[in-house]
């Protein structure tokens, strides 16, 4: 990303990775068109995905969305019948919940979202079968026709039980999130994945 806001991507381009509008792989850094004139002021990469939030708080996603990740109507997608998932290969508006908030930072898992307002509301959306939503549910719980959530949640959903805490920061491990509030506490959604973390000198540090 450039001073001016102003994104590039190279690499492999397969299931829209890129955001070029195609699944070519690209050798050399290559501007991503669709988002020219938005303003982007910061950008995440998932593990097959990538978000971007832009001056206006709005949030852009593309890329893979086998979990739900890129938080989406499926008729925006494309569909790949030799793996049988769905991807973007164009930078799209996240709207829907999201429509009305003022997004201030994002995070990526490997098939996971997160995004954090200016009110320090936090939402989420993707694959919650290890719990990384903070939703109550995952593969050990889940009951179809019962829970509340399936294990893939396509749309942001609002983390209700940080409603009482202000959060100040958000992260994303590949199956595992964590929040940290205005007075430095941590709050994390996993399962098994950590043996602790603490905040030393303002920074995040963890042993997993």
């Amino acid at each position: 990303m450039t001073a001016q806001g102003q994104v590039y991507s190279w690499g492999q381009g397969e299931g829209g990775l890129l955001g070029h509008g195609n699944s070519i792989s690209q050798p050399t850094p290559k501007k991503i068109d669709a988002l020219d004139g938005l303003s982007i002021t910061s950008i995440v990469c998932g593990g097959l995905h990538t978000l971007a939030v832009t001056k206006q708080g709005h949030v852009y996603s593309w890329g893979r969305a086998e979990g739900g990740q890129l938080g989406l109507p499926t008729d925006q997608m494309f569909y790949d019948s030799r793996t049988n998932d769905l991807y973007l290969t164009t930078p799209k508006r996240i709207r829907g919940p999201l429509d009305g908030h003022f997004v201030i930072q994002v995070a990526c898992g490997d098939a996971h979202s997160l995004a954090l307002t200016n009110l320090g509301l936090v939402y989420g959306w993707g694959y919650t079968n290890y719990g990384q939503l903070g939703l109550g549910v995952s593969q050990d719980n889940y009951e179809p026709g019962v829970s509340k959530y399936n294990l893939q949640v396509p749309d942001p959903t609002l983390i209700e039980k940080l409603r009482s805490v202000k959060i100040a920061e958000i992260f994303a491990g590949s199956t595992f999130s964590l929040f940290m509030t205005d007075k430095k506490e941590v709050n994390y959604s996993l399962r098994n994945v950590m043996e602790h973390y603490s905040i030393l000198n303002n920074s995040f540090m963890g042993a997993v």
